[in-house]
């Protein structure tokens, strides 16, 4: 599956990247799917603030998304990396 969180002038806020993903993990869910690995939505050519990210994920994670069991976040920005793993240090993965 392929999920792309921006405007036509690659602008993004965090309810579009919410829907996006809320969207893209319904369908994974209805077609059987259960571990799932995501791109950061909104946070390249987005250019979506890391603190705002992290706010969403923390959403994201504490949804109720049947059936998909893990749900990992991928990206290649250090910065945002860091701020993920600090802001759910201590969580189960």
């Amino acid at each position: 599956a392929h999920a792309v969180a921006i405007d036509v002038l690659y602008e993004t806020n965090a309810d579009l990247i919410w829907r996006t993903y809320q969207t893209a993990f319904a369908q994974l869910s209805a077609a059987g799917c259960r571990n799932v690995a995501a791109s950061c939505l909104g946070c390249g050519y987005g250019r979506f603030p890391v603190s705002d990210f992290v706010a969403v994920a923390r959403r994201l994670f504490a949804s109720d998304i049947p059936n998909l069991d893990p749900i990992t976040l991928a990206t290649t920005n250090a910065e945002l990396a860091e701020a993920l793993e600090t802001a759910f240090a201590g969580e189960p993965a």
